[in-house]
């Protein structure tokens, strides 16, 4: 459903806050304006200390909560000690509610940002300001819920009403509920939801704000929804054809100082908070690492990306897969809405070394979050020369797999003890019936 939400709830708080938005307007503009450049990546975790929360309760303090750089929270709950139903609350946490239901963090994530609401208003957060027109943005977050009478909005707001303090002057263009207390990706063209919606404000470059809006139709229970991994880019990673060559990512997307792509063959310091493909799931990927292989199933696999020159096929960045003792790296590409059968896939691959029965398999995984549901449909030898693996999976199938029920895999294995590594690089994912295979692998984005 896609509306212009200028509710009486919302505008009788903009009234009880109107000296509040106004200091911020005075004391801040140049802040609140303040613009962030495409690709852009907030997954909260270089936000630390006693502004974040240790679990899934507000920080007391309003003045006191750290919060994303160049965010609004417009309606927030601005007062220090908010009751347990209080609307409109949004903050930095680092653990999910367990109260009303098996909700867990997301995977490799630390921190992630936190709504609350009730009936007579939602929680609403505006994104930084972009260097970029809507014209061919995607926009990409992962959710959670806490009961089936809660959903999340994807919306868009003008700056020039921003500027003028008319916050709920906010145009609504997707609405995404689901099942709860599991995690959602979702993934949208930008430019198309605002085309089909109502929204008269700019599109140019600066002139708008991407809105995450929180609703919860109870009056009394204060659920919680949760929002991580947020993307602002240009690459629609689910539309085909799809390539990923890695080289958009230059290692500045960590926030924290630390170094977030590595320029050799083990994981960066960042890890495991480091940059990965956007798009891309890891589900056994270590929560840490070491060299050390007395410990292998805390410490591998591990999953990266190296500037080292010899380990990417082409440009800037290759993608490493390191395990051993027989841990299978499952790494899983985006989720194409087609079923499989109309689907081919190349990438290129090399090993380490030749001296044992490393392979490289593509796959199609049924439960994203089990890799051993995972079904190989070709594997790839050890080889310490980058070779192009072209798979078209109607050929391989035994069975389709209709769209939103796999995901494609790429499975490194390693069966010895060192812990030898696997790398890939330049991905491309065609239509079997539509593009040429070679040619969709020499595509590439911005």
């Amino acid at each position: 459903m896609i509306y212009t939400t200028t509710p009486k709830a919302l505008a009788a708080r903009r009234l009880r806050q109107a000296s509040i938005l106004l200091a911020l307007l005075l004391a801040a503009p140049a802040a609140m304006q303040a613009q962030v450049s495409v690709p852009y990546t907030e997954n909260f975790d270089s936000y630390t200390g006693t502004g974040v929360s240790a679990n899934s309760e507000y920080v007391s303090s309003f003045s006191t909560r750290t919060k994303p750089t160049g965010w609004l929270f417009p309606f927030c709950y601005e007062g220090d000690s908010p009751d347990d139903d209080a609307q409109g609350d949004i903050w930095l946490g680092q653990a999910v509610n367990s109260t009303y239901g098996s909700g867990s963090v997301y995977p490799g994530s630390v921190t992630h940002l936190i709504y609350k609401a009730v009936s007579d208003g939602p929680a609403y957060s505006c994104l930084p300001t972009v260097s970029h027109a809507v014209s061919g943005l995607y926009v990409y977050f992962d959710y959670q819920l806490e009961n089936s009478g809660t959903s999340f909005s994807l919306g868009i707001v003008s700056q020039a009403a921003i500027d003028a303090g008319n916050y709920a002057d906010y145009t609504v263009l997707k609405e995404y509920t689901g099942t709860y207390d599991t995690w959602i990706s979702v993934e949208e063209d930008l430019d198309a939801l605002v085309s089909a919606s109502s929204y008269s404000g700019s599109t140019a470059s600066g002139g708008f704000r991407i809105v995450l809006q929180y609703t919860n139709t109870f009056s009394t229970n204060g659920f919680r929804g949760y929002v991580d991994n947020v993307v602002v880019s240009t690459h629609p990673c689910s539309l085909l054809p799809y390539s990923e060559t890695f080289d958009t990512y230059t290692g500045t997307e960590c926030s924290n100082g630390t170094a977030c792509i590595s320029s050799n063959t083990e994981p960066p310091t960042a890890y495991p908070n480091h940059v990965l493909p956007n798009c891309w799931d890891f589900p056994s990927m270590a929560s840490s690492h070491s060299t050390s292989t007395s410990n292998p199933t805390l410490y591998h696999p591990n999953f990266f990306l190296t500037t080292s020159s010899s380990y990417r096929h082409s440009a800037s960045n290759g993608l490493v897969f390191k395990s051993l003792k027989k841990i299978p790296a499952v790494a899983l590409l985006p989720d194409f809405d087609v079923p499989a059968s109309n689907l081919k896939v190349s990438f290129y691959y090399r090993m380490d070394n030749t001296s044992s029965a490393y392979t490289f398999q593509i796959g199609i995984v049924t439960d994203p979050d089990d890799t051993s549901t995972f079904v190989p449909l070709q594997t790839y030898t050890k080889t310490t020369t980058w070779t192009q693996a072209v798979v078209s999976l109607a050929d391989l199938l035994a069975s389709d797999y209709e769209a939103g029920t796999y995901r494609l895999a790429i499975r490194y294995y390693n069966p010895i003890s060192s812990g030898y590594r696997g790398y890939i690089d330049d991905v491309a994912v065609c239509r079997n019936e539509a593009e040429e295979i070679y040619a969709c692998a020499c595509n590439s984005y911005t």
